[in-house]
């Protein structure tokens, strides 16, 4: 599962009207496993094939010399990659954002690479962001420690092809996952925040 976050902002010199982001979903990923998470401002969404617009119609944003923090926005959304793609495969994405009729402003390229099965082995420190894994390698059940108590804050286990094995939102600073009904193999492990996501790689034995 991929999570992408389409920021802008009107850096020009008056309000913007409406805004237009549109998006070409990459060959790779399977178009019918969007999920648009969450966004800024109201926002309609529109489907030709492959490309998707966001729209914020009469978002009136003002610029930002006239007010920094109101002057930007975003729009977040979840994709899944194609199953049992090789590893090495590329998947980038690319966004153009269109203030009123202006031209487009053309985002950074993201690119993520499906990883080789062989390159892929279980994280040993098991720390990161203030959050614990273990054990690792896992049998019978996983834990996941938070040195500070999260919020709004999800986990979510996918096997090497996206494919979510296992999704649960956080209610508790220790929480144990059963891995009774989990076959052996390795596994990406994501803690997905409002603002970033940790991933840890796990084996299950």
């Amino acid at each position: 599962m991929l999570t992408y976050i389409i920021h802008f902002q009107n850096s020009g010199s008056d309000t913007a009207y409406n805004i237009f982001i549109v998006d070409t979903i990459d060959a790779n990923l399977n178009i019918g496993t969007i999920n648009i998470l969450t966004s800024s401002h109201y926002m309609e969404f529109y489907r030709d094939e492959n490309i998707y617009t966001f729209s914020f119609p009469y978002i009136m944003l003002p610029d930002s010399t006239t007010n920094l923090t109101a002057s930007q926005g975003f729009v977040s959304y979840s994709i899944k990659p194609k199953a049992n793609l090789p590893g090495g495969t590329m998947i980038t994405n690319t966004a153009n954002i269109f203030f009123d009729y202006n031209p487009a402003v053309v985002t950074n390229t993201t690119i993520n690479t499906i990883a080789h099965a062989t390159d892929i082995s279980p994280d040993k420190g098991n720390v990161s962001n203030g959050i614990i894994v273990y054990p690792n390698p896992a049998k019978t059940e996983l834990f996941i420690q938070f040195r500070e108590f999260p919020v709004n804050t999800n986990i979510v286990l996918s096997d090497l092809t996206g494919r979510q094995i296992y999704t649960h939102s956080i209610n508790t600073s220790l929480m144990r996952i059963s891995l009774a009904d989990i076959s052996q193999g390795l596994y990406f492990l994501q803690v997905q925040g409002t603002d970033k996501i940790v991933t840890f790689k796990i084996a299950v034995k």
